[in-house]
């Protein structure tokens, strides 16, 4: 419901994955994460993803919400959780920890000219 109202998606929520502390369904183009945390922090990650993407980066960006917002909060039970859909990229995931912390500050800052690569990349 929280998807319709929000974002306007209806698309039919395919698992894609679940952990400890989120959940990510597949919806259509797009990606739907829920996740166990404060929206302020969950935030500050979906800010440094626009900013990536904007760097030239296909990161998965976050899709505003109607409102503009890039999550919403959603209290379940005494934990809060937060809700964002994301665009989906098609790839390999690659995990922060599989690159160098040189070539993440570079990339993020947007002044490499090198791909990134991770530990099993070419």
């Amino acid at each position: 419901m929280a998807l319709r109202e929000h974002w306007g998606l209806r698309d039919e929520l395919r698992p894609m994955q679940a952990r400890a502390a989120s959940y990510t369904w597949q919806a259509g183009g797009h990606v739907v994460k829920l996740a166990r945390d404060e929206p302020s922090h969950f935030t500050a990650g979906l800010h440094a993803s626009e900013a990536v993407e904007r760097a030239g980066i296909p990161t998965g960006a976050p899709v505003r919400t109607r409102a503009g917002e890039l999550c919403v909060a959603l209290p379940l039970g005494r934990e809060s959780w937060a809700l964002a859909v994301l665009h989906r990229v098609d790839g390999t995931h690659l995990s922060m920890h599989a690159v160098p912390l040189a070539v993440m500050a570079k990339a993020s800052a947007g002044t490499s000219r090198e791909p990134v690569r991770g530990k099993n990349s070419g």
